[in-house]
Formats: structure tokens, C-alpha cells, sequence
């Protein structure tokens, strides 16, 4: 299982390539997080492949803190919830920057 982090939070699915599955988190409503170096994070996220021609965008957000990235895969097998699932990661980084810049207009 590979792991790849965006330092962004995620958005709307709207025109996505290569998304295969909607999100099922709702990203309206997520709380703010600070973060060590200043700021804070709503979704701050993380992708993983469980399997071939799958790449799961996940949170590392969990409840009101950061998790690490371990922690964030475990939370996802035990609940379920994600930001999409993808064709592969360059499509789910793409979605990561997107969901980043609504996540900064709606929380900003």
C-alpha cells in the first residue's frame, strides 16, 4: 500500500477526472484544526492505494485533531468515509488542489 500526501484540504467534486466514486464526508461542515506551523486545517489530506486502479483521498483530520497518516487509513477501514476514491493519484491530487481552494474560499 503506497501513501501520498497533500498538504491540502479537500472540494466539490464537480468536473474531476478520473474520479470513480463521490466523497462521502461532508466537507461544509468541518472543524478547524490549528496547525503547528500557524494556520489551520479543515480536511488536510492524505491518499493511499489499496489496490491497483484505486487511490483513496482520505482526511487527516479526525474528529478535532490531526492524525498521522496511519491512523487516517485505520479510520477509514473501521468507518468508511472519504473524499473520493480515484483512478490513480495524479487524478486524486488534482481533486486534493481543488477541494484546497473551495475549502480556503468557504473557510477563509
Amino acid at each position: 500500500m503506497s501513501t501520498s500526501r497533500t498538504s491540502t484540504p479537500m472540494g466539490e467534486h464537480a468536473s474531476v477526472l478520473g474520479i470513480i466514486q463521490h466523497g462521502n464526508i461532508d466537507i461544509h461542515h468541518r472543524p478547524r484544526v490549528p496547525n503547528p506551523e500557524g494556520g489551520y486545517s479543515t480536511v488536510r489530506s492524505i491518499s493511499f492505494s489499496p489496490r491497483p486502479g484505486r487511490e483513496v483521498l482520505i482526511p487527516t483530520v479526525v474528529g478535532r485533531r490531526i492524525v498521522s497518516d496511519q491512523e487516517a487509513i485505520r479510520h477509514y477501514y473501521k468507518t468508511g468515509r472519504h473524499l473520493g476514491i480515484f483512478k490513480d493519484v495524479a487524478s486524486a491530487n488534482r481533486y486534493a488542489i481543488q477541494l484546497h481552494n473551495q475549502q480556503e474560499k468557504e473557510y477563509g
